[in-house]
């Protein structure tokens, strides 16, 4: 439920996303490869999926505290971290600069590996241990 209260955290957690987005992005992103929003993408799906763990396990029942954080990292943080915009239009973009096959491959691999990743975040938060 979106309160006025809710809506100052949000404006924070997005702030604090996006820089932290920009910030990877610069540090891994390469001329050849637009490797930095595919790690934010990644990290992203690994944390979000981790969140939901968190909710489904009760870490988020209820109208309490634990709702309203986990609305503030999903929704304020995260939300503003991941970013579909700029990995479409790098998609695009290897595609026009004559790398077709990068632009498949980016796809593709950020898309399976994403859903991996939030995958294991979400099985991680509910306390599965690997063998």
């Amino acid at each position: 439920m979106l309160t006025p209260g809710l809506l100052p955290w949000l404006a924070v957690a997005g702030g604090i996303g996006a820089l932290l987005r920009h910030l990877l992005v610069r540090t891994f992103s390469r001329p050849a490869y637009p490797l930095g929003t595919a790690v934010v993408n990644l990290v992203g799906a690994a944390a979000g999926g981790a969140l939901l763990g968190v909710s489904v396990s009760g870490g988020g029942a209820g109208a309490g505290g634990g709702s309203v954080l986990l609305s503030v990292l999903s929704v304020g943080l995260l939300g503003a971290f991941t970013t579909f915009s700029s990995w479409m239009t790098e998609i695009v973009g290897l595609r026009e600069d004559g790398q077709p096959l990068w632009a498949i491959l980016h796809l593709l691999g950020v898309l399976v590996a994403g859903l991996l990743l939030a995958i294991f975040g979400f099985l991680m938060a509910l306390g599965f241990q690997p063998a």
